[in-house]
């Protein structure tokens, strides 16, 4: 935990040791429009107009997160570059040029749908064809228009919050509302933890552009669904530890903070945790409870039922291969 904490201690501190490579610039070619991503080759004018609202995509692709929301540290896409300085310095004192857009047709409706559709994927497109939800794609651009960083970083913040099941209402402040439509994004987010780690880095990207707003717009999104609804109550842990660190300014985190001590505790685990103590006693005590797991056939969304099951399943095939084989034995006898 120490290690993680020191993560965004050194983010905070605007990674004093991290050193500029002027030879690296593919984040700011990126988002001008001059370089497509890899290894998914989508101009960022193409994953906006065409991956907005494509769930499964967004969901199953984990290339894409890094050339969006780059920021001073290397993801697991080694083939995307961490944000450098310079680049950085240029987003700062460019976010309103204008820069060139391209247009890309978007995808057919049935690439569009949730992967846990029904439709048939030979139906004719509806007119809503091209939207997810009650969240409409970014309008296509004509050919040969123009627009701004500001407004590409925009989009990008856009698309991943409908992924996560919210509509954004403000494109000056990052404000967001819970989509008509949201069943299936926020019940993916709160079983999905790998998108856990994609939205600290979506807040530490919008920490270096000193979009505070977006980020406060952002986490008060997650911390009404985590400790009101409880729809995303497994995204607690992450949400303390991590998403209110992504603030630099330490009033405004200490005043988040504040606000989320006032709620009540998490409830304990329905299966406890490990024992304190290795003594024959407790041994014992965490082998009943383990056992007393397996035989209530525990929930398949608990890590731990799950793993006690794994191992009872595995501890009970390995005995019946060591029985197989003593019969094997005594057969050849």
């Amino acid at each position: 935990m120490r290690a993680f904490r020191n993560d965004l201690e050194v983010y905070r501190d605007g990674y004093p040791d991290v050193k500029d490579d002027v030879t690296l610039r593919l984040n700011l070619d990126f988002y001008m429009g001059r370089i497509v991503c890899v290894p998914d080759h989508m101009h960022i004018d193409a994953v906006h107009q065409k991956w907005f609202g494509c769930n499964e995509l967004l969901e199953y692709g984990h290339s894409y997160i890094q050339w969006l929301f780059p920021i001073q540290e290397q993801g697991l896409n080694y083939r995307a570059h961490p944000l450098q300085k310079g680049e950085l310095d240029y987003f700062l004192g460019h976010l309103d040029d204008l820069v060139p857009q391209n247009h890309f047709p978007a995808l057919p409706a049935r690439r569009r749908r949730h992967i846990d559709s029904d439709e048939d994927d030979d139906a004719a497109p509806s007119a809503s064809a091209g939207q997810a939800g009650d969240s409409a794609a970014p309008s296509v651009p004509e050919p040969n228009t123009t627009t701004t960083l500001r407004e590409r970083f925009v989009r990008s913040y856009a698309l991943m919050m409908d992924f996560y099941g919210f509509r954004l209402c403000d494109n000056a402040t990052g404000r967001v509302t819970k989509k008509d439509n949201h069943a299936w994004e926020i019940d993916n987010l709160q079983h999905s933890s790998h998108n856990y780690l994609r939205i600290t880095r979506i807040l530490k990207f919008l920490g270096e552009l000193k979009w505070t707003a977006f980020q406060h717009s952002m986490l008060e999104a997650f911390e009404h669904e985590i400790y009101s609804t409880k729809a995303l109550s497994n995204c607690r842990d992450s949400y303390e530890r991590f998403w209110i660190g992504t603030i630099k300014d330490n009033v405004a985190r200490g005043v988040i903070q504040a606000r989320i001590d006032a709620y009540p505790p998490p409830p304990p685990s329905r299966w406890g945790s490990w024992p304190a103590s290795t003594s024959s006693t407790d041994t014992a005590a965490a082998t009943s409870t383990t056992a007393a797991a397996v035989e209530t056939g525990p929930q398949d969304n608990d890590v731990d039922a799950r793993r006690a099951r794994m191992e009872a399943n595995r501890a009970k095939a390995n005995g019946q291969l060591v029985e197989g084989t003593k019969q094997e034995d005594e057969g050849k006898k």
